[in-house]
Formats: C-alpha cells, structure tokens, sequence
C-alpha cells in the first residue's frame, strides 16, 4: 500500500483529502471542547484556592467524553451521522431526531481540513515533509477557528509545534541564501568598490536627517 502511495500522486493526494475530511471532522470537537475544557480547568483551579471545591462534582467532559449529542434534544449523533460533509447533505442541515437546524460551520471546517489537506499533499509529495506539513496544517486549522471564537491559543496546541518551528528557523538562519552568497562573492573580490558602492548608497538616506544634528 505505501508503495502504492509513494508511485501514484493523484491517489496520495485523494487520500489526504479524505484523511483530512476525518481529522476536520475530530477538530470540530476540538475546537468546541478545547475553550471549556480550558474554563473549567481554570474554575476548578479558583475553587481549590478559595477552598470551595468538591471532588467529582462535575462529569467527565474532555475530547472523548461524553459522546457528541444534539445541543437541542441531547440524542447521540451516531456513526452513520457523523460522515463528514455527507451526513450534513444527507440530514439537509438538520437534527435527525428533533430537525433543530445544524451550523453550516461544521461541514465547512470538513471542507477547509480536506481541502488544505490535498494542497499539502500536492505541494509536498509522499514522504515526512508532507507528513510535518499536514500535521502543522490541521493544528493551525484547529487554532485559527479557537482563536477567532474566545482569543485563545491553547498551550496544548501551540507548545508542541514550538520545537519543529524554532528547528526550521534555525535551519532557516542557518542556510545562506543565493544572494547573501552572491554578495559576499562581490565584497571578497572587490572590497574596496563594495565598500564605496554602500557608502554612496547611505549618503542620501543620511542627508534629511543632517539639520536636526545642527540644531
């Protein structure tokens, strides 16, 4: 099968649509969830200062409990309603159960993930570069939508992608680029007319500032 993925791009591609359809679908929990989960935390952790909190007060509420459910009548979404994008065109935007209508939002985060999912697949080809890509698409995909809602960044989504970005930055600095190379080539074969050439070049931007010196 990898090596069937590795030789056909369009199929490596279509199944990264598809994965990403799935995992849009999972981040749509976690973009609900994470902001509440995030609240009731920092409640919790008011409580214990205040000495007012009592153990298992509350249910289990995290990105696997309890399981999604109509906000309107609470009945379970099952599997064969949880298809992303599908099941939204099957059940026409509505409950299955009480016919409460359904926020386009959801199918659209599907859409946005697979969609994004594709491009990455497409721009990177098989291999881990496209595996990186697609994981720090679907945790900016899950950021942006949770930022937009409550202004929050949560630690747990952005302090794992801080090694890899500060690794690519380093790697970045690191790298001389053409020009920097080019230009180093010039100053080490004319240094002198380098050094004129940058000296000229400064005289212009450094005479509107001259009469603030006199005064």
């Amino acid at each position: 099968m990898l090596e069937l993925l590795s030789s056909s791009a369009p199929l490596f591609i279509g199944c990264c649509a598809v994965l990403g359809l799935l995992v849009g679908s999972f981040l749509n929990v976690v973009i609900y969830r994470l902001p509440l989960m995030l609240q009731r935390s920092w409640r919790r952790e008011c409580q214990e200062l205040a000495g007012t909190w009592v153990a298992d007060e509350e249910p289990a509420f995290n990105l696997v409990m309890p399981r999604s459910a109509c906000p309107n009548c609470k009945a379970p979404i099952t599997a064969l309603q949880n298809i992303p994008v599908l099941s939204y065109l099957l059940l026409r935007g509505r409950c299955a159960r009480c016919k409460t209508p359904i926020s386009p939002r959801y199918p659209l985060i599907e859409l946005l993930t697979g969609v994004a999912s594709a491009v990455v697949a497409w721009k990177f080809g098989y291999g881990a570069a496209a595996l990186a890509a697609l994981v720090l698409t679907w945790f900016l995909v899950a950021l942006t939508c949770i930022d937009l809602d409550t202004q929050l960044l949560p630690d747990s989504l952005t302090l794992p992608l801080l090694p890899a970005i500060m690794a690519r930055a380093n790697e970045v600095v690191r790298r001389p680029d053409a020009t920097r190379l080019h230009r180093l080539h010039q100053h080490q074969r004319h240094p002198v007319a380098t050094d004129r050439r940058r000296l000229s070049a400064g005289i212009p931007r450094a005479l509107p500032g001259y009469p603030f010196l006199q005064s």
